[in-house]
């Protein structure tokens, strides 16, 4: 149908390879195995994590043919700024749908928040049910 998307949790782009853009996918893999260990070696304790780029828990599934070699160079760098904590995604300003404030100019969303994130961002059509 000529529109293009982005996936999330799996490279995608066998099933929609005119569509398919990329995707973030999470590699859970390692992370498993040294929990795993800790259990065994009686050395597990509950903890939060978030790992992301930076630990290799999430990384982006192969970049479309079809995305221009500027966006590409684009995308490349901020994921390079993401991984050595140089750009956060949820920084501020971030306003609602409604085009509220949510988060000022300087600050980042803090985990709670994104756990119960519960809004759209400026610029998403559609409504939360």
């Amino acid at each position: 149908a000529g529109i293009f998307a982005i996936g999330y949790h799996s490279d995608m782009s066998g099933y929609g390879k005119k569509a398919h853009l990329t995707a973030p996918v999470h590699h859970w893999d390692e992370f498993y195995a040294e929990r795993v260990q800790q259990v065994l070696d009686d050395k597990w304790e509950s903890q939060n994590v978030w790992k992301g780029i930076d630990a290799g828990m999430t990384r982006l599934a192969p970049l479309s043919k079809d995305i221009p070699a500027n966006v590409v160079a684009e995308v490349e760098a901020i994921k390079t700024k993401i991984a050595n904590g140089e750009f956060h995604p949820f920084s501020g300003p971030i306003n609602n749908q409604q085009g509220e404030l949510v988060t000022k100019a300087g600050q980042t969303i803090d985990d709670k928040t994104l756990l119960g994130m519960d809004f759209y961002v400026e610029g998403v059509e559609g409504q939360l049910k």
